[in-house]
């Protein structure tokens, strides 16, 4: 889920789909986001909007974190 609004229209729906799936949110910050687009932008040419670059943030706060 995608978020930056207080109460987003699908919240209860995405809960509910994270926990039916024993998947896990994450939350990461705007700084963060936008490193994850400069990096997707130097090493693969993407120029990714900051939904799709907060996948690759998460990514790394859970390698960073070490998670599986």
């Amino acid at each position: 889920m995608d978020v930056a609004m207080e109460n987003p229209l699908y919240a209860q729906l995405a809960i509910k789909s994270i926990k039916k799936s024993k998947g896990i949110a994450l939350s990461v910050s705007d700084d963060e986001i936008f490193k994850a687009m400069e990096v997707l932008a130097k090493m693969e040419g993407i120029f990714a909007e900051p939904s799709a670059a907060s996948t690759i943030a998460c990514a790394k706060k859970l390698v960073d974190e070490g998670s599986n």
